[in-house]
Parts: structure tokens; sequence; C-alpha cells
């Protein structure tokens, strides 16, 4: 009697175990990595069964820290389990967020590892397309975009990112849809200084008062995303 009871107890655990696996599996997808990772043995392990391609679905079935003291995740794939460091899934299928563009700075933003941090994995160059999958209002009070950018996941500034894509406005080419639109001639002295998504534009045109030569002066931007003209003064 005594043995069956324990029998009937150990098959009442062994049931509830894995209908605990069963209710608390979640799928999962491999992210924050250029190519792949290691399904390792078990977590801080060197020894591992294969590789996991970047984006890969994965079955999450349970959750340990290493000795290394990184988080793991013990994930199924293709019928074999093991663990994957916890930085390198994501709830969200890489690709599936919505295409931004690097914006509103002259050279590159920086990828941060968390809002309002000022560690970075790396920069981003201006006009770069990025993947924005979430938002988040950091401690210093500025809203930041979660996006991936060559595999890798972090967060940008929301005043750096544009729906549209940078345009391949160059300096000179500002320069002579001034000089188009104002009509201006050849003696007329154009400048052009770029503050990021537009150039600031500085015009000197000469003119004679009483056989004296005088410069009248003016400025404007060329928004780089359209070409337009705007913010005349002078």
């Amino acid at each position: 009697m005594l043995k069956k009871l324990l029998k009937l107890t150990v098959s009442v655990s062994v049931l509830m175990f894995l209908l605990a696996v069963t209710v608390c599996a979640q799928t999962m997808y491999i992210a924050n990595v250029k190519d792949s990772v290691y399904l390792r043995k078990a977590p801080a392990s060197d020894a591992y069964y294969k590789t996991i391609p970047v984006g890969t679905a994965v079955n999450s079935i349970g959750w340990k820290r290493g000795s290394d003291g990184v988080g793991y995740n013990q994930v199924e794939y293709k019928g074999q389990r093991g663990w994957v460091k916890t930085e390198y899934l994501s709830k969200n299928k890489p690709g599936s967020g919505t295409t931004m563009y690097i914006a509103n700075v002259k050279d590159s933003v920086y990828l941060r590892k968390a809002p309002a941090s000022d560690e970075h994995y790396t920069t981003i160059p201006v006009g770069a397309a990025v993947n924005s999958i979430g938002w988040k209002r950091g401690s210093d009070g500025v809203g930041y975009n979660q996006v991936e950018y060559k595999g890798q996941r972090g967060w940008v500034k929301t005043e750096y990112l544009s729906y549209g894509a940078s345009s391949s406005i160059t300096a000179s080419k500002a320069k002579e849809i001034v000089r188009s639109k104002k009509k201006l001639g050849s003696s007329s002295q154009i400048t052009a200084k770029d503050m990021g998504s537009y150039y600031q534009i500085n015009v000197r045109t000469p003119f004679y008062d009483n056989g004296h030569k005088e410069w009248d002066e003016y400025s404007c931007r060329i928004d780089k995303a359209t070409g337009n003209l705007y913010a005349e003064a002078g």
C-alpha cells in the first residue's frame, strides 16, 4: 500500500512539473547578436550542443543564474534542450517593428544600453535605418526609442529619429537650390553650414550705393529631407 502511495505521489509530482513547464513555456526569439548564439549544455558552460541563428524562434521553459553571475534561459530548439544567455532573447521577433531613420543630428548618435545611460554599444550614423520596437521615458525626463541596428538592440533619443528616409542633399546641392529659387547671379556669395537635419544658408549679394560697393545679406534654411527652403531672415 505504501509503495503504491509513493508511486502515485511521484507520478502526480512529475505530472505537475510537466504541466508547470507547459504553462510557463514561452516563444522567444534570438536577438541582440550579429549572427548566432550557443545552445549551451549548462548555464555558464563553455560546452554547447549547437548554434542558433539570430531571429530564430525558441521555446523558453526556465531560467537560472549561472556561476558567472549572468542569467540564462533554458530553451528548446529543434528538439534539443539547452541554455541561452537571457540577454540574447526577446519577446519580439527581430524586424517586427517600425523602420525609422537617424536624423536631426550632424554625424551620429549613441546606441545606448538603457534610457538615459551614458554607456553605449556603438554609434549610428545620421541617415541610417533602424528598427524601432518600443519607447520609454528615461530618468532624465527625455523620451527614448528601443531600436535594433545591425543585430544589436539598444536605445536612441526619440528626438534623433524620423519616419522619413534621410535625403542625399549635399551642401553644394543646397546652395544650388537657393541660387535657383532666389534667382541669384554668380556675384552672390553663398555659404552652407551643416546643422544636422538642415543646412543654414547665408547669402551675400553686392550692390552699389553712390558708387560704393555694399552687401545685401540674408539667411535661410534648406531641409535635408525635402529640399524645401524656409525660415528666411534678413
